[in-house]
């Protein structure tokens, strides 16, 4: 199996550590072009703020299952975790951005762990209960990015359907990147 390993600063590397494309796992079978790391610019009351955004691998694969995958798929390693390409969640991958760069539109969840947050469009549902959701965290972090400045990057951990959990605390996208610039405690609403 060919394996390929996700590092911490969004960059992959094959088995003799030679760094690979971010934006491909095998040339032939797996292009995420779409999910490079970019810096957008979110609007505060009186100004913006530069985010940067990394992408894990998890918005386009699943957990690795030898009773399930073929031994011929790519292993991508997330640490100590093995992965494999999943055709849905890279299908519905390029609506992370609309998602990001419009959370403004949306409450934004606090996930039970606190830890992260949860982003979703009730507009993008399979059914009543299985809403797209963006799941992320975000941390202040300084610098340049492609020549673009930036105060906070934003990590997508995961992007996939999922039921709502109807006991998670919501607030605005303005309240946490607030908060996060300025090391406060985040409102809730």
């Amino acid at each position: 199996m060919a394996r390929v390993y996700l590092q911490s600063d969004g960059t992959y590397h094959d088995e003799n550590g030679n760094k690979i494309s971010s934006t491909t796992v095998d040339a032939d079978d797996v292009n995420v072009q779409h999910l490079e790391p970019y810096v957008f610019r979110f609007q505060m009351k009186h100004s913006d703020v530069g985010i940067r955004v990394v992408f894990s691998c998890h918005c386009w694969s699943e957990t690795f299952d030898s009773l399930v995958h073929g031994p011929n798929c790519i292993i991508v390693r997330d640490g100590n975790k093995e992965r494999v390409f999943c055709q849905n969640r890279y299908n519905h991958s390029p609506l992370i951005h609309g998602l990001i760069e419009n959370m403004s539109d949306y409450k934004v969840y606090i996930t039970t762990s606190e830890r992260n947050y949860g982003l979703y469009n009730i507009d993008l549902s399979i059914g009543m209960d299985s809403y797209y959701t963006v799941f992320f965290t975000l941390k202040k972090d300084k610098g340049k990015y492609n020549g673009k400045r930036h105060s906070l990057s934003l990590y997508v951990e995961s992007a996939y359907y999922r039921g709502l959990d109807c006991k998670l605390r919501g607030t605005k996208a303005l309240a946490i990147v607030d908060a996060t610039l300025t090391g406060k405690k985040i409102p809730l609403k």
